[in-house]
């Protein structure tokens, strides 16, 4: 009776079972050359862009006004190319500056102050509907012991990021690791802190992808500006979200950035939290 009833692969998967979460890109067909652009002028371009970046204090200028040149050739590039492959053909996606113009030029918005003022607004909210728990915790404590009425805002709005994937019930390591390497290779915020708070003033903040660091930071790094280099290395490098944080990546787009039109319909669950903060 088991051999004939039963459905091949169904019923809960054993531990042993589950695959380790992989870097997947989104399949995308696109014209390698730009307008106006030949083979031998986007090498020149590349050329300068990575002369520009061999020096103590790049020029961003320079760089982006050819990095605008050659989008279409970039693009191609990055889906038939590694990460680390990338990065030695464009260094400079490893400046946060960059890499953020990069994914507002894709998204035709300011993901960087999209991601300050969406958060800015729900943070409070989004904090008092996350369920209890340590983090939580140490979150608020940190909240508390804040100096200034805008070092408390700023603490809220990390507490409101790194609380977001427990709202949703989603597994907030694929999000951020504290103390540890990440134990996949998508887009991560990793939290060094010597004392194991998240928000402490010690705590350094990078973001990691492919198992390497992915932004050279000039010591200004903050879980909000790393959530947006996160939420803009999954566009820029065209990789497509873990299912262990759809949810939290859905919210992000529908209700703190505003770019409802990439993911539609929105889940239910999400729909139902943006009703819950009263938020449209």
């Amino acid at each position: 009776m088991r051999q004939k009833y039963s459905v091949p692969n169904s019923g809960r998967k054993r531990s042993s079972d589950i695959q380790p979460c992989i870097l997947l890109k989104k399949t995308k067909d696109i014209n390698p050359l730009d307008d106006g652009e030949d083979e031998r002028s986007t090498d020149q371009h590349v050329s300068v862009i990575k002369q520009e970046c061999q020096k103590t204090r790049p020029n961003v200028d320079v760089i982006q006004t050819h990095l605008r040149k050659i989008q279409k050739y970039r693009t191609h590039y990055i889906l038939q190319h590694t990460t680390e492959e990338v990065l030695r053909e464009f260094p400079c996606l490893t400046i946060p500056v960059v890499l953020l113009e990069e994914a507002s030029m894709l998204l035709k918005t300011d993901v960087d102050k999209k991601v300050i003022r969406g958060f800015s607004k729900l943070a409070a909210k989004l904090v008092s509907i996350a369920p209890n728990s340590n983090l939580k915790s140490l979150c608020l404590k940190s909240v508390d012991e804040s100096q200034t009425d805008t070092e408390r805002k700023g603490q809220m709005v990390n507490t409101a990021v790194l609380l977001l994937p427990s709202i949703f019930k989603e597994n907030a390591s694929h999000l951020f690791v504290i103390n540890k390497d990440p134990h996949s290779p998508i887009p991560t915020i990793v939290l060094s802190s010597s004392d194991g708070k998240p928000l402490s003033d010690s705590t350094e903040v990078n973001v990691q992808m492919d198992g390497q660091k992915r932004i050279l930071d000039s010591g200004e790094m903050d879980i909000s500006l790393a959530m947006g280099i996160v939420f803009s290395l999954y566009h820029v490098y065209n990789v497509a979200y873990p299912s262990e944080l759809k949810k939290t990546f859905c919210f992000l787009e529908a209700f703190v950035l505003n770019l409802g039109t990439l993911t539609t319909p929105v889940p239910v669950a999400v729909q139902r939290v943006a009703n819950a903060l009263n938020i449209s």
